[in-house]
This record gives C-alpha cells, structure tokens and sequence, in this order.
C-alpha cells in the first residue's frame, strides 16, 4: 500500500486547488494508495475537493506570508514570523525528519512547503515539490525582505532545490536556479457544465448572465455592497455579501454546490489574481475582472497567461470593492467567447508521482 505524505501550504486555498485534481486522479490510478495531509485548509473544504479518503494533521507546514486582507502583504509581521521559524533551523529540521520517518511515507508531496521537503531530505526519504511559485521568490521579490532573510532565504532554496523534482504547473514563475524542474501543463479542478440548471435553480431567465465573485481564503480587504443594478444581471457572492434588498444576489450558500460547478455555470468570475482562480476561469471557458495585485512576485506570470486564454481586465481593489465596476463587467460580457483550456498537467503530474509510488 504506498503511503503519499502531502504538505499543504495554509496561504489561502489556492495551494489544495492546485494539489486536489492531481490527488483524485492518482487515487484512481493506485486505488490503494494511503494518503496523509498536513495542513491549516478547513477539512470541510478538503473534503469538497478531495474523493479519497485521507488522514488530516491540522497544522501548519510552513509559515507563509503575512497579509493586510486578499492582496496586500504584510512585510513587517512576515518577515518577523520567518526570522522566528528559522531560529534553531537545524533542530526544527531534525524534529521534522523524526516525525516523518515515524510515519514512513513513500514519497513526501509538498505545495510548496519547504520544511517537510529539508525534513525529508534529513530523513533520507523521496520528497518532490509542486507549485506554481515558491516561497523563496515571493520574499526575495521585496528588497527589505531579501536583505533581513538572506539566511531563510538560504535555507529554502535549498530545500527547493535538492528535492527530487519540482514539478512546475503552467502558468509557473520560471524559477530558473532551479536545477530540478520539471514543467507540466495547467492543473485545475473541473466542474460539471450545469448552465440551465443554475438559472433553474435561481429562478432566472435563460439569457440571465450570472456574474460569480470571491477574493479567495484570506479574509479581509472589505464587504462590496454597491454592485452595479442592471437588467439581466444576476450576482452569485459570498453570503456576507449578499445585500437583503438585492434581489439580483444570492449567497453561495442558498444552493448546495461545489464552487467549481458555480464557476462552470456563471458568465464571469469576480476574483483576485491566483493560480487556481485563474487557470480554473481559463478551464471553464470564463471570463475574468480581478484586483489588481502589486508586490506579488507571481502576478505578471499569471496575468499573462490569462490573458492568453481569456477576456479579463484588472481594476484596482478599491475600485473593485466601491462597485464602479459596470463598465468593465458589461465589456467582459460582451467580449467573444474563447474556448476553455484543458488542464493536462494533471496526467503529466500524477504520472510523474505514480511512477516514483509504483517503484
């Protein structure tokens, strides 16, 4: 029975979209595979993603980044908050590598931890990473940050680098000192084509286009309640969102569906630039307005790519949260329709790891 060890960063909940497809499909291919996640993800969300059963540590596998609401960081507290984790690091290593080897995985997955990667590799057990990003570029990126952690700084790259493999999804930063890539394509969830269904369900018309917003896991960043009023609009939001004089809104919560049957069945995604939010538009064919994000390493890599596949458009967040946003929804939805995207980095991904598991 191979036994999967999965590390899974707490930054959101873009990390498990990007980790969840693969998981499902390897478990198909090794229908006895033993799977043990480490993760700070509520477990009602892994379980909405996540078909194979699986045993949850609930806390966190690294420290990860510090924020003043969805897209903003907090340099002060994240740089204090690494500095403090990597105090004593060889001995929090060592600590680690004891646990892991207790629980004897045959291959360590980490998106993208690097403590249970450097805790692997102490261990002598296989261990591959998985990301879009890593957390050494996205603190390197901000000057103060690169100069007060250059030991941190160190210390992940190394982890990052002497991993079996790092396995890079599509749209991946290039991560070019990086001796062990390996490239695949997108990685995303795909949802059920539930279009009729929805308006059914919302009581709207056919031709009603129904616009879905979420900024992500991170909370913050404020409470939009001034969404444009126009005909044939409908907006699909976060319950503590939904305005009780608005009856253009519903809350998320009033059908009982995975989000990624919502996203499939909207005309537009509301969002905040983000690996999974982006590919998983691109792989249901919709289009996208999200806030701007300055300061993160990974925004120019994935509004490119975007922007490839989709119509979208960035306004800034405030601007975003006022509600002035009508003309550029009316844009997006007017925009000719681009065919959706395939995720074929799930297959290239899960091959790579059931082959390391078969061996």
């Amino acid at each position: 029975m191979p036994h999967l060890f999965v590390a899974v960063s707490g930054h959101g909940y873009g990390h498990f979209a990007q980790v969840a497809p693969l998981l499902n499909l390897l478990a198909e291919r090794l229908p006895d595979l033993r799977l043990t996640l480490q993760t700070t993800v509520p477990e009602a969300v892994l379980r909405q993603r996540l078909r194979p059963d699986f045993t949850l540590l609930p806390e966190p596998a690294d420290v990860t980044v510090a924020m003043h609401g969805p897209t903003e960081i907090d340099w002060p507290r994240t740089i204090e908050a690494h500095l403090a984790f990597h105090h004593r690091w060889p001995q929090r290593v060592a600590r680690a590598a004891e646990r892991l080897a207790a629980l004897a995985p045959d291959l360590v997955l980490a998106d993208v931890p690097y403590l249970p990667l450097a805790a692997a590799q102490h261990a002598g057990l296989p261990n591959a990473a998985l990301c879009s990003l890593n957390w050494a570029d996205i603190l390197a990126h901000h000057p103060p940050a690169r100069q007060a952690l250059a030991g941190p700084l160190r210390a992940m790259r190394e982890a990052y680098a002497e991993a079996d493999a790092f396995l890079l999804p599509a749209p991946a930063m290039p991560m070019d000192w990086l001796p062990n890539r390996v490239p695949v394509g997108p990685i995303a969830l795909t949802g059920r084509r539930r279009r009729g269904e929805l308006r059914e369900a919302l009581g709207l018309g056919d031709e009603t286009r129904v616009i879905l917003a979420s900024l992500g896991g991170i909370p913050g960043g404020g409470r939009p309640r001034h969404w444009p009023r126009r005909p044939g609009w409908h907006w699909l939001l976060p319950p503590d969102w939904v305005a009780s004089d608005r009856p253009d809104q519903h809350g998320w919560d009033c059908l009982d569906w995975p989000f990624i049957d919502l996203l499939h069945a909207c005309d537009l995604l509301i969002t905040k630039p983000g690996y999974g939010s982006f590919v998983e538009a691109a792989c249901a064919g919709v289009p996208v307005l999200y806030a701007e994000r300055h300061g993160w390493a990974e925004t120019p890599w994935l509004e490119t790519w975007l922007c490839r596949h989709q119509p979208c458009k960035a306004l800034p967040l405030q601007r975003l949260l006022s509600g002035d946003i009508e003309p550029a929804v009316g844009r997006l939805l007017a925009a000719p329709s681009r065919p959706a995207i395939a995720p074929t980095g799930v297959i290239e991904a899960s091959d790579w790891l059931a082959a390391r598991l078969a061996g």
